[in-house]
C-alpha cells in the first residue's frame, strides 16, 4: 500500500484515499492542515443529515439527505484527491468516483473515473441534461470539500499521518474539520486506534476535545462507550469522561454511560461512585434510565458517606411505581446496605402509589436490612399503611416465614395483623406463624386475641388449637 492509505492495517479494505497532491512536493516540516470550508461550503453542509455508510463488494457508498435532496457518494476501487479535496486526481489501479443529487429539478451525476494507466476521465449530467468533462470537474471541485468533510472520505489518512508525525494536538485540528456526527466519530475512533494504548492524558484530550465539537447524543455514546474498558478510576480520566457525558441530552443515553462505566471499571472508589450519581441526579430528568443508574452504583456497596448521600438524592428525584420499585430492591434484600440508605429506602417506598408494588418493594427487605431500629420503625410504619387488606396479608405472611429465628419481628408482624377483616385475610396470616414462635407468650397472646376474633367458628378453632396446651396451675 502506497504512503497515505486510509486503509491502514485493516486488511479487508479495498478503498485507498491519498491526500498528498501527487503533482507537487510537499514541505515535510509543515504541520497538516485540513482543508478549509467556504461560507458556501458550509452552508450547504448544515443542510444535511447524518450520512449512511455502507460497504461491501469493493463499494464504499455513503447517502444522506438535505434541502429537499438526496445524496450518494460511491467509491470504487483506488482513489487519490488533491491536498484542498477539490480534485481527483489519478491512480494506478481502475477506480471511480461517482456522485449523485437527485432533487425536484432532477438528477445530477458527477462520475470521475480512473482507469489506473491513463488521466481522470470526467463525464456527467446535470439534471437531465449532459455535461462535458470541465463542467463535471468544475462542479466537483465546488462539492468535493464540503462532502469529504461530511463523509469523512479522507479523514482516517489525514489524522493517522498527523498523530504519528505531529502528535494529538494536531491531529485533533484534523478531526475538527469534519462536519457530521458520524465523520466526527470515526475520527475520533481511527485517533484512539492510531495510538495504539493512549495514555490517560491523551484519552482526556480527546475527550475534552468531544464535549465541544462531538454533539449528536449517539455519537457521544458509542465513543464513551470506546474507552469505557479503560478504568474509571484514574484520576487523570474521571473528569473529562464525565465532562463529556454532561454534554448529552438524551437521558438514556446518559444513564447508559454512566451505568456502563461503573459495570466496566475495576472496582470504581465511592468518589467515583458518588461524583457519577451525581452527574445523574443533575442531568438525568427520567426515572427508568435513572434507576439503572442507582441499582449499578448499590452495587458497589456505598461505602462512602459521599457516595450514600449521593445516592439517596438520586432516589429522592424518581417518582414513577417502576424505577421507584427497582431502585428501592437494589439496596434492599442484601442485608449489606448501610442504614441510613435502607431507611431512604424504606421510606420512599411510600411514594409507590400501587400498593402491590409498594408491598413488592417492602418485601425485598431481610432481618439484617431491618437490624437498626430507625429502619424498622420505619418498615412497620410503612406496612401499616397499606389500605388494601389482601395486599396488607401477603405481605405479612411473607414476613412471618422470614421471621422464623426472630420471635421479636414475629410479635411485630402480628401486630400488624390488627385492623385486617377477620376473613381468609387475617387468617393467612395466622397460618403463617410458626409452631415454634407459639411458644413464646410475646407471639402467642397476640396469636390467641386475633385467632379469637375470626368469623369462621371452623377456622377459629383449627387455629387456636395449634397453641401448646396452658399447663395446670
Amino acid at each position: 500500500m502506497q504512503p497515505g492509505a486510509t486503509a491502514g492495517d485493516h486488511a479487508d479494505s479495498t478503498f485507498v484515499i491519498h491526500l498528498d497532491d501527487l503533482r507537487a512536493a510537499p514541505d515535510e516540516e509543515d504541520e497538516p492542515h485540513a482543508p478549509a470550508l467556504t461560507p458556501e461550503a458550509r452552508a450547504l453542509a448544515a443542510t444535511w443529515s447524518e450520512p449512511q455508510r455502507e460497504r461491501g463488494d469493493g463499494v464504499e457508498t455513503w447517502t444522506w439527505q438535505g434541502g429537499g435532496e438526496t445524496w450518494e457518494l460511491r467509491l470504487t476501487g483506488t482513489l487519490f484527491l488533491s491536498d484542498d479535496d477539490r480534485t481527483v486526481l489519478g491512480s494506478n489501479r481502475p477506480s471511480e468516483l461517482r456522485l449523485v443529487r437527485a432533487g425536484p429539478h432532477g438528477e445530477t451525476l458527477l462520475r470521475a473515473a480512473g482507469p489506473g494507466d491513463q488521466q481522470v476521465q470526467f463525464a456527467g449530467t446535470v439534471e437531465g441534461r449532459p455535461a462535458d468533462a470541465d463542467e463535471t470537474r468544475r462542479l466537483l471541485a465546488e462539492l468535493l470539500p464540503p462532502i469529504v468533510a461530511h463523509t469523512g472520505l479522507a479523514a482516517d489518512h489525514r489524522i493517522e499521518v498527523a498523530a504519528a508525525e505531529h502528535g494529538v494536538r494536531e491531529a485533533l485540528e484534523q478531526v475538527a474539520a469534519l462536519t457530521s456526527s458520524t465523520a466526527l466519530l470515526d475520527g475520533y475512533e481511527t485517533l484512539l486506534r492510531e495510538l495504539d494504548e493512549p495514555s490517560p492524558a491523551d484519552v482526556g484530550r480527546v475527550l475534552r476535545h468531544a464535549a465541544i465539537h462531538l454533539t449528536d447524543d449517539y455519537a457521544m455514546h458509542e465513543l464513551l462507550l470506546e474507552v469505557a474498558d479503560l478504568s474509571l478510576d484514574q484520576r487523570g480520566l474521571v473528569s473529562q469522561i464525565l465532562e463529556a457525558a454532561a454534554t448529552m441530552e438524551d437521558d438514556e443515553l446518559l444513564c447508559d454511560v454512566l451505568s456502563s462505566l461503573l459495570d466496566r471499571s475495576d472496582e470504581a472508589s465511592d468518589a467515583t461512585v458518588a461524583r457519577v450519581l451525581r452527574l445523574a441526579t443533575t442531568c438525568a430528568g427520567s426515572d427508568a434510565p435513572m434507576a439503572t443508574v442507582l441499582q449499578d452504583a448499590a452495587f458497589f456497596g456505598l461505602g462512602s458517606k459521599a457516595a450514600r448521600l449521593a445516592w439517596i438524592d438520586a432516589l429522592a428525584t424518581i417518582g414513577t411505581d417502576g424505577p421507584l420499585d427497582s431502585a428501592i430492591e437494589a439496596v434492599l434484600g442484601g442485608g449489606e446496605s448501610p442504614p441510613e440508605v435502607c431507611l431512604a429506602a424504606v421510606l420512599a417506598t411510600r411514594r409507590i402509589a400501587t400498593e402491590s408494588l409498594r408491598s413488592q418493594a417492602l418485601s425485598a427487605a431481610t432481618l439484617e436490612d431491618l437490624a437498626d431500629a430507625q429502619v424498622a420503625g420505619a418498615y412497620v410504619d410503612a406496612v401499616s399503611g397499606l389500605q388494601d387488606a389482601s395486599v396488607r396479608a401477603g405481605l405479612l405472611v411473607s414476613l412471618l416465614r422470614q421471621s422464623r429465628n426472630a420471635p421479636d419481628f414475629t410479635s411485630r408482624w402480628l401486630a400488624l395483623a390488627h385492623g385486617l377483616p377477620p376473613d381468609e385475610s387475617l387468617a393467612s396470616v395466622l397460618r403463617a406463624v410458626p409452631d415454634e414462635r407459639l411458644a413464646d407468650p410475646d407471639v402467642a397472646t397476640p396469636y390467641r386475641t386475633l385467632a379469637g376474633s375470626l368469623a369462621s367458628e371452623d377456622e377459629r378453632a383449627r387455629l387456636l388449637a395449634r397453641l401448646p396446651a396452658t399447663p395446670a396451675r
